[in-house]
C-alpha cells in the first residue's frame, strides 16, 4: 500500500507581522487612553466648575443680604469702587481644590435716571454692580465670574452713598469725524497721579459711558480694533493741549467727546536708490559675440584654424545697453595666455558714426588695449553717448602652435532697480495736531521708525491723514524720495503702499556669482565684519545673487562668503560712500 505524504499548511506569524500587529494595537490603545484622559479632564473641570459656581452663588447671596451701605470692599478704595465690609480677596477649599474668591463693587450712574443732582434725585450714584470671580489653579486651572446689581432701598440710602464717597461724573462720548457715535469703543480712565494703572474702563454699546469718580483730574484713552486712537493730554506733555486731561468735581458732571475713525494702514517698503546688474557671456554658443579670425571652441574663444594659428584674431560682444543705468561699474574676464600669447581688451562706445574705444580720460590705457582684469568702468560717463558699450578682445600669438583662450567676460553696472533697505531708520509725521507746546504745533503722529530685516514695515491703526517721510535726526540714512510723493495721503479704511527710497552715507552692494558660469549664487551667506567699530552682520543673497549692507561707517571690513557647493571666500573691502563689489566664487570639487 503506497504511503500518502500530507503537507502541513499551518504556519506561525513572521516577525514583521508580529511587529505590525503590536503597532496597530498600540495605536488603538493610545487613542483609547487619550480619550480616557480627555474624559477624566472634562469630569474634573466640570466638578471644579460646579463647586466654583456654588461658592460664587453663595458669595452673591451674601452680598444681596447686606444692607446697601455695607456693599463694597474693605481696604483703600477710591471711586468708582464702593467702600464696604466685604474682603476683596478670600480663599476657600472644597473637594480638595483651593479656590480664590475676588470681589469688586463699582458704582453705576445710569443716564436713564439723570446725571445731574436735583431736588428729586440728590445723588448721582444710582446703584452698585458687584462682581465675584472664583478661580482655581492646579493641573486644570480655570475661573468663573458672576455679577449682580444692588439697588438702594430708598433715596436716603442712595444719598448716603454720595455723602460717604463724594465725587462727580465723567461722561465720555466717542464719535467718528462725522459726529456719529462709535459702538463698543474701549474707554480707559487713569488717575493722572497714577498713569500706569487703569482706574476704570467701559465698553458701551452706544459709544457713551459715565464714570463715577472722586474729585480730581483724569486721563482718558480711547481704543477700538480697526480704528485710530484718541486720548487726553496733560500739561506735563504739552503746554496747551487741544484735549486736556479732564477734571471731575463733587456733585458735577464733566463731559468729554473724543473722535476716532476706521484706521488707515500704511505698508512701507524701503529701497536703496540703486541696484546691481550685468551682462555676461560664457560662450556656450556664438549668439552674443562677433568673431574675426577667432572661433568658439569648447565654450571658449580661441584663434581659429588650429594649428597653425593666425597671429591674431578678434571678438566683439553684442551691444550692452542697460535699461536703468545709474553708472558703469567694472569689466571682468577669465582667460588663459600660454607663453607667446596675449589677450588685450578694449571697451567701445558708439560716437554717432562708429564703434570706437572709450577715451583714455575715462579708462586709462583703453586705446592701447588693457590686459589686467578687473577693469574699473566707474570713470565712464552715463551720459547719452555712453548709454551703450561693447567689449572688444584681440587675441595674439607669436607661436602659431598655441592660442590664448577667453573663458568668459562680464560688464557690470549700477541700476536704479534698488534692493531692500533692511533695518533702515526714518521719520514719519502726520499733519493732525494735538495742541501746541508754546508756539510750536505738536503733531499727533511723529515718530522715528525702523524697517525690518526684509526692508518692510506695516503700520496699522493709523489716523486717516497725510504723512511726511523724512530723514531721522539720529540716522545716517537719507530719505531721498517716496512713491507716491511725500506727503503721502493715507485715507481711512484703506491700505496705502509706499516705496521709500533711502540712501545711506556709506553702504555695500554685493553681487555673488559662480566663477565658471557667471550665474548668480542664490542663498549664499555673506558676513561683513569690522572689529574696530563693532560691526558684524550676516545676510543671505537673493535670487539675483545680491545683498545690501547699510548703514556703514567708512573703513576696511573683512568679507566672508559661504555657499553650499562652493569654496569659502574671504577677503577685505574698503567701504567709502556707495560701494559696489562683485565676487566670483569657485565651485567645490566633488
Amino acid at each position: 500500500m503506497p504511503f500518502i505524504k500530507v503537507k502541513n499548511s499551518k504556519r506561525g506569524f513572521t516577525l514583521v507581522e508580529t511587529l505590525i500587529s503590536i503597532a496597530l494595537i498600540a495605536i488603538v490603545f493610545s487613542g483609547i487612553f487619550g480619550a480616557y484622559r480627555l474624559g477624566m479632564k472634562m469630569v474634573w473641570l466640570d466638578k471644579a466648575k460646579t463647586t466654583a459656581m456654588a461658592i460664587g452663588n453663595g458669595r452673591i447671596e451674601m452680598i444681596r443680604g447686606l444692607d446697601y451701605g455695607s456693599v463694597g470692599t474693605t481696604g483703600p478704595v477710591v471711586l468708582p469702587w464702593a467702600k464696604g465690609v466685604i474682603d476683596p480677596i478670600a480663599a476657600e477649599t472644597a473637594n480638595g481644590i483651593e479656590y480664590t474668591i475676588a470681589t469688586s463693587v463699582i458704582f453705576v450712574s445710569d443716564p436713564r435716571d439723570g446725571l445731574d443732582s436735583d431736588t428729586d434725585d440728590s445723588c448721582i450714584w444710582d446703584y452698585k454692580k458687584a462682581a465675584v470671580r472664583v478661580s482655581w489653579d492646579g493641573k486644570y486651572p480655570g475661573e468663573i465670574v458672576l455679577s449682580t446689581d444692588i439697588a438702594p432701598g430708598n433715596q436716603n440710602q442712595e444719598a448716603f452713598s454720595c455723602t460717604n464717597q463724594p465725587g462727580g461724573i465723567l461722561t465720555v462720548k466717542v464719535s467718528d469725524s462725522a459726529g456719529i457715535a462709535v459702538p463698543l469703543p474701549f474707554i480707559d480712565v487713569y488717575d493722572i497721579n497714577n498713569p500706569d494703572n487703569i482706574l476704570s474702563s467701559g465698553n458701551p454699546a452706544g459709544g457713551t459711558h459715565s464714570f463715577p469718580l472722586e474729585e480730581g483730574s483724569y486721563r482718558i484713552v480711547i481704543s477700538k480694533s480697526g480704528y485710530s486712537h484718541a486720548r487726553t493730554y496733560g500739561a506735563d506733555e504739552l503746554s496747551n493741549p487741544d484735549n486736556p486731561d479732564k477734571g471731575v468735581y463733587n456733585g458735577k458732571v464733566s463731559e468729554q467727546t473724543l473722535f476716532i475713525d476706521p484706521a488707515a494702514i500704511i505698508s512701507i517698503d524701503g529701497i536703496s536708490p540703486s541696484g546691481f546688474d550685468n551682462f555676461s557671456d560664457t560662450f556656450e554658443n556664438g549668439n552674443y559675440v562677433e568673431l574675426n579670425g577667432a572661433e568658439i571652441s569648447g565654450e571658449s574663444i580661441t584663434l581659429s584654424e588650429p594649428p597653425p594659428y593666425p597671429e591674431n584674431g578678434s571678438a566683439i560682444s553684442k551691444e550692452i545697453m542697460p535699461a536703468n543705468l545709474v553708472r558703469w561699474e567694472e569689466f571682468t574676464s577669465s582667460e588663459s595666455e600660454p607663453a607667446g600669447t596675449a589677450v588685450k581688451y578694449q571697451i567701445l562706445y558708439f560716437n554717432g558714426a562708429e564703434w570706437t574705444p572709450v577715451p583714455d580720460d575715462y579708462i586709462g590705457g583703453n586705446s592701447a588695449g588693457l590686459i589686467d582684469s578687473p577693469i574699473s568702468l566707474s570713470g565712464v560717463p552715463s551720459a547719452a553717448d555712453y548709454q551703450k558699450l561693447k567689449i572688444k578682445a584681440v587675441l595674439l600669438t607669436t607661436n602659431q602652435s598655441v592660442t590664448p583662450r577667453i573663458d568668459n567676460w562680464r560688464v557690470s553696472w549700477v541700476s536704479d532697480a534698488g534692493l531692500p533697505a533692511s533695518n533702515a531708520v526714518f521719520h514719519l509725521r502726520g499733519t493732525k495736531t494735538i495742541g501746541k507746546d508754546g508756539a510750536v504745533d505738536v503733531y499727533k503722529y511723529s515718530q522715528d521708525l525702523m524697517l525690518d530685516a526684509s526692508g518692510h514695515l506695516d503700520l496699522t491703526d493709523m489716523d486717516g491723514d497725510r504723512y511726511y517721510f523724512s530723514t531721522a535726526a539720529s540716522s545716517t540714512i537719507d530719505v531721498v524720495g517716496a512713491n507716491p510723493l511725500s506727503p503721502v495721503n493715507a485715507p481711512s479704511e484703506s491700505v496705502t503702499a509706499v516705496k521709500l527710497f533711502l540712501s545711506p552715507e556709506n553702504s555695500l552692494l554685493l553681487s555673488v556669482s559662480a566663477a565658471d558660469s557667471l550665474t548668480p549664487v542664490f542663498g549664499a551667506t555673506v558676513r561683513l565684519v569690522n572689529l574696530s567699530n563693532g560691526y558684524d552682520s550676516s545676510k543671505i543673497t537673493g535670487t539675483d545673487g545680491q545683498t545690501y549692507f547699510m548703514p556703514l561707517q567708512d573703513g576696511v571690513y573683512d568679507l566672508e562668503i559661504q555657499s553650499y557647493g562652493y569654496e569659502n571666500y574671504s577677503g577685505s573691502i574698503t567701504i567709502s560712500g556707495q560701494t559696489v563689489k562683485s565676487v566670483d566664487v569657485v565651485r567645490a570639487e566633488d
